[in-house]
């Protein structure tokens, strides 16, 4: 069970602690027991489910991007009670309130829409301009520069996953030192029609990543798909087996 965790009403938080903590919708193995530094980075954090499911995990060094200062500041809250895990590693968790853009848009900042109350929170509807009251601007890099200047050159990334709620297919592909970086990606993807998941995988696997699984999400009531990808073996971190076999 999960200590002290900060769930907020008329939220989707109690949705994403279901669907990604207890039902590991994103299929991670528990990892044997090992001194070897296993890096996490987690890119659309929210208020940092996924990230306990990687500490429970087996893996002990964390950095975690989230744009949203409500989400961002539940997500420090909620990562505070496993300070503990400093006395092994001083900097188990690395936060950063910043969102992570495609590389063509180059800017700092993005202006982020508030959700509709009662929806299904999606902090992804970017606009240009500042249009209403209920939008909010962001820090905001590309995924390249995330790499090379949030993590040390010596740092490997065993996993990357991504879900920021649009353009994670373009953000994955147009990053130059992706493969060279990170060794396994997970994530979830709102396709549009037109969209060849196919195409897609084709593509990640002409980047470095020759194993591939993806599945349709029941979970979600729009178009979404979850997606695997690794560079040797996709077992080693994830277990599928439930899924190919249902």
């Amino acid at each position: 069970m999960v200590k002290n965790l900060t769930l907020r009403q008329f939220s989707d938080d109690q949705f994403i602690l279901d669907k990604v903590f207890y039902h590991n919708c994103y299929r991670l193995k528990k990892l044997p027991k090992s001194d070897e530094v296993r890096v996490i980075i987690d890119i659309g954090a929210h208020i940092g489910i996924f990230t306990l499911v990687g500490l429970y995990g087996g893996y002990n060094k964390f950095y975690c991007f989230e744009p949203f200062i409500e989400n961002y500041k539940v997500l420090l809250k909620n990562l505070e009670p496993y300070d503990f895990y400093s006395v092994f590693n001083s900097e188990v968790f690395n936060t950063y309130q910043l969102a992570c853009c495609r590389k063509d848009w180059g800017f700092n900042n993005l202006i982020i829409n508030y959700p509709e109350t009662n929806k299904l929170l999606n902090f992804s509807n970017i606009e240009t301009e500042n249009k209403s009251k209920n939008n909010c601007i962001v820090p905001c890099d590309n995924l390249d520069n995330i790499l090379k200047n949030y993590l040390s050159n010596s740092i490997k990334v065993k996993l990357l996953k991504i879900n920021i709620g649009e353009w994670e297919d373009n953000i994955l592909l147009n990053c130059n030192i992706l493969s060279e970086k990170v060794d396994n990606i997970c994530g979830e993807i709102f396709i549009d029609e037109g969209f060849n998941i196919s195409e897609f995988q084709e593509k990640m696997k002409q980047k470095g990543y020759l194993k591939s699984f993806v599945i349709k999400n029941d979970l979600q009531e729009n178009n979404s798909f979850l997606f695997w990808f690794s560079k040797t073996d996709i077992s080693e971190c994830f277990d599928l087996e439930f899924i190919k076999k249902t």
